[in-house]
């Protein structure tokens, strides 16, 4: 999709300048430090060419504002990145016969030494007004937008021209092309989808897919003879590779150039659109005396396309609103929201005053939604909790253990996974994984239990792609905690991981604080809020009570944080079956996160905290907090939570 590039800081003032970078290859280098309202300034690099752009907008002398300011700016851009490689194109509110006009004034003769001081050569033909509009009847036409580059573009710089259709704003558009060395590099994607299955040869993915299991030996017969943990990660490696080349044997890979889709639009629109742009041009042409005649079918036309964009866009909404579905409600609108919304590109974080560039930047975001476990501050309770932990799953224990896992744990569990659901790092959406365990349920099913009598979650599973989503309402965008982590982890690990649960949960729920309301069965914030407020108004009635005190807990990066020691303790508290406890020490061993930003990304090993986007996080976090509430209660204290947020109530006289 395409990128909008703009000032992003706590600025007064409107914003009158952006950069747009419709080709999703380019790695685009962003100079926060020299943004403003009015001048944006990116870098568009690859492994063979790198070049400098520049976006203006020089208010108009008009309003009070001198250019000199602005001439100053460019020599500031030019100092700070050099002078090689760059294009500078705006709406300079200048007048000068270099760029076309009839008449020059002294911004334009400041505008041109400006640009002569700086080696800027000047791209404009100067046939066609820029600016050209119909105000009051009167139209009105100058040529105040400059198009300039350095002297090693001279020659690359091809075909600048006004296009007159490009837009229906008062300013004309200006189309140019770039003539570099084609070749863009490595790029990190965004997204880890990889194969378009809608256009799937699923009759052509079952053959390849059974040519190639038994090539990687995951048959019955050979899932049968595995007996090591060991064993187990090597046929996860080889199920992976035989997915991987059954999928590119029979469906498109898909592609990465995603295009802006408005539900409203159509055909008819832009047959108006480009009509609009018709008649803009016929006023130019027309005699003197056909001239007024020309003017009013040019807005009569226009107002024609205004109003019926308009009202496709009105029904479109209305067509929408009473639509029903089986989605829930908040599906489709974040949906239309995605598909209608500019995506802002990311931003350089700031550390300690320091604006990070695109490495530095993902490496913050890791190390601060991962911290590490570190045992320097522990006391003696920690250090306790540690202890224990290693000792609760010895081997030397005789417990019982979980029943093998059911063809009808896995049919259900593999069923309940959504194909529009963004995959793990290795591409397969639900409907691949759907597919390769409907056909090879019984290979699957022995493996998963392999895995399970061997206390085992494959390594290749436990590698989260971490995808940052800009928390919304948020003034600064520099700091980490504008953010959200999603991991996004193999579904045919979730679908392990969501049977483990499953398990957990039988074991766990009757056992759990009743005050909990977060990620439990047929419990809700609706809930919550009516059994705190009914708390409240019994202790009112009592007359003896007069004053009630309400403290709120909001746990900082809960889920980043919870620890392992203390979760493997919890389990055996609660005396979950041993072979659970031993995936579950699998499960939380040797983690690791590849988290994805600007364009790069940073692989750590994780030591603490759930993944957001997991199966197990939300359980295992209420297990932790247990405790807490379970406490509150028999002190005789209210408390509840909702997950991690916790309000505690007191009372008294």
């Amino acid at each position: 999709g395409r990128k909008i590039f703009q000032s992003a800081g706590p600025r007064d003032g409107t914003v009158k300048a952006a950069i747009a970078v419709f080709n999703p290859d380019l790695n685009v280098v962003q100079y926060p430090k020299l943004t403003t309202n009015n001048i944006v300034v990116v870098g568009l690099r690859t492994g063979a060419w790198e070049i400098t752009l520049v976006s203006f907008y020089f208010e108009n002398s008009e309003g009070g504002q001198p250019i000199t300011p602005d001439l100053e700016y460019l020599v500031r851009i030019d100092k700070e990145i050099g002078s090689k490689k760059w294009i500078i194109g705006g709406d300079a509110n200048a007048k000068s016969s270099w760029w076309g006009s009839p008449l020059n004034d002294h911004r334009g003769e400041e505008m041109l030494g400006a640009l002569n001081e700086l080696g800027l050569h000047i791209q404009n033909r100067g046939e066609t007004p820029t600016f050209d509009t119909i105000r009051g009847g009167k139209r009105y036409q100058s040529f105040v937008d400059v198009t300039a580059c350095s002297a090693d573009l001279i020659g690359v710089v091809e075909d600048w021209r006004v296009d007159e259709g490009l837009t229906s704003a008062d300013h004309n558009g200006i189309v140019f092309s770039i003539r570099l060395q084609k070749f863009l590099g490595t790029k990190i994607s965004r997204t880890t989808r990889l194969f378009n299955t809608k256009k799937a040869n699923w009759t052509s993915f079952r053959e390849k897919l059974n040519q190639k299991l038994v090539e990687n030996k995951f048959t019955t017969a050979e899932l049968t003879n595995v007996r090591s943990a060991e064993q187990l990660n090597n046929t996860t490696l080889g199920l992976t590779k035989s997915i991987t080349d059954a999928c590119v044997e029979s469906m498109p890979i898909k592609k990465s150039n995603e295009t802006l889709t408005l539900p409203w639009w159509s055909e008819e629109l832009a047959d108006l659109k480009r009509n609009v742009a018709t008649k803009k041009r016929r006023i130019r042409n027309a005699a003197p005396i056909r001239r007024s005649k020309v003017i009013e079918e040019y807005l009569k036309q226009k107002e024609k396309y205004e109003l019926e964009a308009a009202k496709a866009q009105t029904e479109s909404w209305k067509e929408f609103c009473c639509k029903q579905d089986r989605e829930g409600v908040w599906e489709g609108i974040y949906r239309v929201i995605g598909r209608t919304t500019n995506r802002e590109e990311d931003q350089p974080l700031v550390k300690e005053g320091e604006v990070l560039d695109e490495k530095g930047s993902v490496k913050f975001l890791a190390e601060t939604f991962y911290p590490d476990d570190l045992t320097d501050a522990e006391n003696s309770d920690h250090r306790q909790t540690r202890a224990e932990a290693e000792k609760v799953n010895d081997g030397k224990q005789v417990e019982p253990c979980d029943p093998p896992i059911t063809m009808a744990e896995l049919q259900q569990a593999s069923e309940s996974f959504n194909p529009k659901k963004a995959p793990g790092a290795d591409g397969f959406t639900a409907d691949i994984c759907q597919h390769v365990i409907r056909n090879h349920s019984d290979a699957f099913l022995i493996f998963l239990n392999k895995c399970l009598e061997y206390h085992h979650f494959p390594e290749l599973w436990k590698k989260a792609t971490v995808v940052v989503l800009k928390k919304p309402g948020r003034t600064d965008y520099t700091t980490p905690k504008a953010y959200r982590p999603i991991g996004l982890l193999p579904i045919l690990g979730k679908i392990y991981e969501k049977m483990l649960v499953s398990r957990l949960k039988f074991h766990l729920l009757p056992k759990m604080s009743t005050r909990q309301y977060g990620f439990m069965p047929q419990r809700s914030t609706e809930d919550s809020l009516y059994n705190l407020m009914q708390h409240i108004h019994r202790k009112l009635d009592e007359k003896k009570i007069i004053v009630i005190v309400l403290v709120s807990l909001d746990i900082e990066g809960a889920f980043d944080s919870a620890w392992w020691p203390a979760i493997r303790v919890r389990l055996a508290e609660e005396k979950c079956p041993l072979n659970l406890r031993k995936v579950f020490d699998s499960y939380l061993r040797n983690r690791e996160i590849v988290v994805r930003y600007a364009g790069e990304e940073c692989t750590k090993i994780t030591t603490k905290g759930c993944v957001q986007g997991s199966i197990g996080g939300p359980i295992l976090w209420n297990l932790l907090l247990d405790p807490l509430l379970k406490s509150l209660e028999n002190w005789g204290e209210y408390g509840q939570a909702f997950a991690d947020d916790v309000v505690l109530v007191f009372d008294g006289d």
